[in-house]
């Protein structure tokens, strides 16, 4: 008799939160047959077959560079048949027309409906409806929305013990999509169904109060140094109130990273809503104001910026506020000399920025010190006289 086990899967999009389910199903007991990663960027899947790829987190990267996953993985940058297919392909937010971009997953399942009686899950953000609308294009193919809540640098371990499990589907009675919790070993993990439409508004909507959150902390913060008052301490006032919490409540340069800024946008242009409308531009405000205060404080005319990488431990620097911060210090500026240090950024380094490699050169320069957390290495690094400059409360994310 065959079981969900049996069943061949190949994930698509070889990005955290592909990988990261890659790591987690290898590893669910009863799976049989090796699990197919798909991605386009064939020089991409060969650094990590070799295991040359850097993957900023250190659980997941101990995962996929096992012995085990070397025979429970394959990697390909060619879509095989298969019996499930997990939809996990980036999905940018397009500023022109106010919408995440789809066209990649679009393209995908119309491929998938080829084969036809296949089940895709898609885990990738999509926009509120977007599921209804490729099940209609695609009447050969079941598909369902499962929503991903990962948190930066930890998406092996947030996609092994979730905080919770939605299933966004129309199929509560097909045996294969009952039989997802098993698929995915979330057995004592209660599943909360409901449709497509609903799940899709529950990631958006998540993620747009974590950016809420970060923005209420950082105007807090500000007001706090316009004032003179000592943010600590009326934050950890605000916070002692059980019903708010120590969530999202260090001040920061602003929210970035892979979700919070495509998220709060996708949903408050669905929305129409001033308040949702608000949330992405008091974070463009905040940075400004930031780099207002950066620029007051630097009278040696060198700034020297700690990190582009949104989190401590974390390798992802897209959308990162720190970065946006020293462009609005340039912009305010331009006779300032902007050093940083940053091993992940690459290569396309702006002409106003002068990058360096060595850590114990960087923090041997003069100037001001600007970092959105102090982390170990900075911290046993950096002389304590230094000039700084940090929102910096808790020295968490």
């Amino acid at each position: 008799m065959n079981t969900v086990f049996d069943k061949n899967i190949c994930i698509v999009g070889a990005g955290y939160v592909g990988l990261a389910t890659a790591a987690h199903l290898m590893e669910v007991d009863g799976r049989k047959n090796p699990i197919t990663v798909v991605d386009i960027n064939e020089s991409k899947l060969e650094d990590i077959r070799s295991h040359k790829f850097l993957i900023g987190e250190e659980a997941l990267r101990n995962v996929l560079y096992s012995d085990k996953a070397n025979d429970a993985i394959i990697y390909s940058s060619k879509l095989p048949e298969s019996d499930i297919y997990i939809v996990a392909i980036n999905t940018n937010y397009n500023k022109d027309t106010g919408n995440l971009d789809t066209t990649g997953i679009e393209s995908l399942i119309s491929e998938i409906n080829e084969f036809k009686n296949k089940l895709v899950i898609i885990k990738s953000t999509i926009p509120v409806g977007f599921t209804d609308k490729v099940i209609a294009a695609n009447p050969d193919t079941k598909i369902v929305f499962i929503p991903e809540f990962l948190r930066e640098n930890n998406s092996y371990y947030d996609t092994k013990t979730p905080s919770r499990f939605i299933i966004g589907s129309y199929y509560d009675t097909d045996d294969i999509v009952v039989d997802i919790p098993e698929l995915f070993g979330y057995t004592d993990n209660n599943p909360i169904y409901m449709t497509p439409s609903e799940a899709e508004l529950v990631k958006l909507a998540s993620n747009t109060y974590l950016a809420l959150r970060v923005d209420f902390f950082n105007e807090i913060s500000m007001y706090c140094i316009n004032k003179g008052y000592d943010s600590s301490k009326v934050i950890e006032g605000i916070s002692r109130d059980p019903r708010i919490g120590t969530s999202y409540n260090n001040p920061s340069f602003g929210y970035g990273g892979y979700c919070l800024p495509k998220d709060s946008a996708q949903m408050a242009n669905l929305a129409n809503s001033k308040l949702l409308n608000a949330i992405p531009d008091a974070n463009i405000e905040h940075i400004q104001k930031v780099a207002s205060l950066i620029v007051s404080k630097a009278t040696n005319k060198e700034v020297n910026f700690y990190r582009f990488a949104m989190k401590s431990g974390s390798d992802n620097c897209r959308e990162s506020a720190t970065f946006k911060v020293a462009k609005a210090v340039h912009d305010i500026n331009p006779e300032l000399k902007l050093n940083f240090y940053e091993p992940n950024f690459g290569n396309m380094v702006p002409d106003y920025l002068n990058n360096i490699n060595n850590i114990d050169e960087f923090t041997s320069l003069k100037g001001l010190f600007v970092f959105n957390r102090l982390d170990d290495i900075l911290k046993d690094k950096l002389s304590s006289d230094s000039d700084r400059f940090t929102l910096d409360i808790y020295g968490n994310n």
